[in-house]
């Protein structure tokens, strides 16, 4: 018996309810299904799949720079940044191990095809090896052997002329040798 008067007063306050003023707008009206983060090299994009009802769009008035904001972004001009990324990522050259206590390796594992050039160089800039082999883009590991060399810090110089003649690519890493 309470269940159904329980039920019945819940009904008759919902109907009076309605009848007096509609329900409000739930705000913000924003609907968020999924997001993520994408990293690849210098770049990281976070991002949310949603809908936003309100995305504003400003235009510099000097330039042509384009500002948005709103939780779901348009896509009008693409992702495009108009300066080439001529460096490595730090999937496309590791220095292993780092430090070490004589041999170095370097492994090349960009994908692009063309000449590879390596320089090791002191902590005075003075060029101690140098290696030039071709790159089919599958991997490629040059062993360097540091252990006559003193104890201290080292730079390693990496560049890629592709043999599509698009830009060079190009990296500096550091490596530390010590002794044991």
């Amino acid at each position: 018996m309470k269940p159904l008067a329980l039920t019945a007063m819940m009904a008759v306050a919902a109907a009076t309810a309605s009848a007096q003023q509609p329900l409000p707008m739930i705000t913000p009206d924003v609907i968020n299904v999924t997001g993520g983060t994408f990293k690849n090299g210098y770049y990281s994009l976070d991002f949310s799949v949603g809908e936003a009802t309100l995305v504003n769009t400003m235009k510099d008035q000097f330039s042509n720079f384009y500002i948005t904001n709103g939780f779901l972004q348009p896509y009008l001009f693409g992702l495009f940044d108009p300066r080439p990324d001529n460096h490595f990522s730090e999937d496309e050259v590791r220095i292993l191990p780092n430090p070490t206590y004589g041999i170095a390796e370097v492994n090349i594992l960009a994908k692009q095809q063309g000449k590879v050039r390596i320089y090791l160089y002191d902590r005075l800039g003075k060029l101690l090896y140098t290696r030039e082999n071709q790159s089919y883009g599958y991997g490629w590991v040059e062993r360097i052997d540091l252990t006559n060399q003193p104890n201290g810090m080292y730079m390693f110089k990496v560049e890629l002329t592709p043999n599509d003649g698009g830009a060079m690519r190009k990296g500096s890493f550091k490596i530390i040798k010590v002794g044991r």
